[in-house]
């Protein structure tokens, strides 16, 4: 046992005691709360440019219009003009603060009444798209109001019954998602008038219901009923991802440092003067020993930064304290086992593309949890979701998903997984060892899958 505590000091200092060790707990905070600082910056400097939008309109609306001007009776609008008046108000109303600041850019329409739109007249709008001197140009099919028709897209020759929205990279503009809601909104209201039907009298009647979420009404510690406290949808399911991605990167730092420390002991040859005074599994173990420390002070640092930063911004009462033990022991047994699978690449290795090569397959085991995190969450209680919290590798960052998401985790499943963890852990250190005994004796050869089992179970 002396002989693993000494390892693991050593390993200890070795990672502690470095520069990048201190880079790291650095960098990493601003790496993680980049993508919450940086759209709030982006939105402190809005874009404020204006956006000039030709609109062809070629609908039933803008004919009929017509045909009424001439006969002197205007009663319907062409589509065009009421988007047109959308977007004034828009301009007027939605993108002005409260001391009348503009918060976005304007939206100015060249509204242009047309039987068709040609194929000529589409390269022109294109050429001064290029030309920067328009931001987009839309086309209104003629039978925009033809429920018989799908409206979903136009057809190929841009004539069907849809709309088109002609932009150089702005399919995910803002642009393009308040026109998709502008003109399904217009045209809605005219369908309606169409059918005899009051358009308020609908939009009341299809008014949407406020479904408030709560989480489960507790008995507090004096015997009384405490109340179940709101849910926030999004914070439902972020807040959980956000410590899942915590856990990974923190996994991730103590260890990667595992893998290179074996690694560079085997390519200077230290590897084979120690193994003359200790066994392969007392050193692997007293490795692994010094990883979970060096976890121990990462975690301290982070989650007292974390606590200060909580009590400045008054967010103490919002810190789920019953999830801080369990995100502890889970992030211990997370290091040990992510440890042992990086030592045992590590051993394997005989250069850094060599490791490289072994861990792309163990990635994919690694990274499985990203994958099925919003199932987990939309369901903690799922037969998916508990099968896989019994998958080691991803059980840490699984579990603690689950009871963020559900306050009913049975105790036999966080018994069960932690000891499943353990289990785990333990035939990869085992299988490390072996690993390294033999990889000593292999130098310059890079072993294949079958050769890593073979060496495992045969020693």
């Amino acid at each position: 046992m002396g002989k693993v505590l000494v390892v693991a000091r050593r390993e200890y200092l070795a990672a502690v005691a470095t520069r990048s060790f201190l880079i790291g707990l650095a960098l990493m905070p601003v790496l993680m709360g980049g993508g919450a600082v940086l759209p709030r910056l982006l939105t402190a400097r809005p874009d404020l440019e204006t956006k000039r939008i030709v609109v062809f309109d070629a609908s039933e609306t803008s004919r009929q219009s017509e045909a009424n001007e001439i006969d002197g009776n205007n009663q319907l609008e062409p589509l065009g003009r009421i988007l047109q008046q959308m977007a004034e108000h828009r301009n007027q109303r939605e993108i002005v603060d409260e001391s009348g600041r503009p918060t976005g850019p304007r939206y100015e329409i060249d509204l242009r009444l047309v039987e068709h739109l040609t194929d000529a007249l589409r390269l022109e709008q294109s050429d001064r798209i290029r030309s920067k001197e328009i931001f987009c140009f839309v086309e209104l099919d003629t039978r925009l109001f033809d429920l018989s028709q799908p409206s979903a897209s136009p057809t190929t020759d841009r004539t069907g019954t849809g709309a088109a929205f002609y932009a150089d990279g702005g399919a995910l503009s803002d642009v393009r998602r308040w026109f998709d809601r502008a003109i399904s909104d217009a045209v809605r209201e005219r369908r309606l008038q169409a059918a005899g039907l009051n358009p308020e009298v609908v939009q009341q009647a299809n008014r949407p219901v406020a479904v408030e979420g709560f989480g489960l009404v507790e008995r507090d510690r004096d015997g009384g009923i405490r109340k179940a406290e709101t849910v926030d949808r999004l914070s439902a399911i972020f807040l959980p991802m956000g410590l899942m991605l915590a856990m990974f990167a923190l996994l991730w730092m103590t260890a990667q440092p595992s893998l290179e420390s074996i690694l560079e002991e085997k390519q200077l040859r230290i590897s084979e003067v120690l193994l003359g005074s200790i066994q392969p599994i007392q050193w692997m173990t007293g490795k692994l020993l010094g990883s979970v420390l060096c976890s121990l002070t990462t975690l301290a640092i982070y989650a007292g930064a974390a606590l200060v930063v909580a009590w400045y911004l008054d967010y103490w009462e919002k810190i789920p304290w019953k999830i801080v033990p369990w995100f502890v022991v889970y992030q211990l047994l997370g290091v040990t086992l992510y440890s042992s699978l990086f030592m045992a690449v590590g051993a394997a290795a005989n250069s850094t593309k060599d490791a490289q090569s072994l861990m792309m397959p163990l990635l994919i085991f690694l990274l499985l949890p990203m994958f099925v995190w919003f199932n987990v969450i939309r369901d903690p209680d799922s037969g998916l979701a508990v099968g896989l919290s019994f998958y080691p590798p991803a059980t840490p960052l699984l579990m603690i998903v689950r009871m963020m998401v559900s306050s009913s985790i049975p105790v036999w499943q966080s018994i069960g997984t932690m000891l499943a963890m353990l289990l785990g852990t333990g035939v990869c250190v085992f299988a490390a060892a072996r690993i390294f005994r033999i990889g000593i004796l292999s130098q310059g050869h890079t072993p294949s899958l079958r050769e890593l089992g073979r060496w495992i179970v045969s020693g």
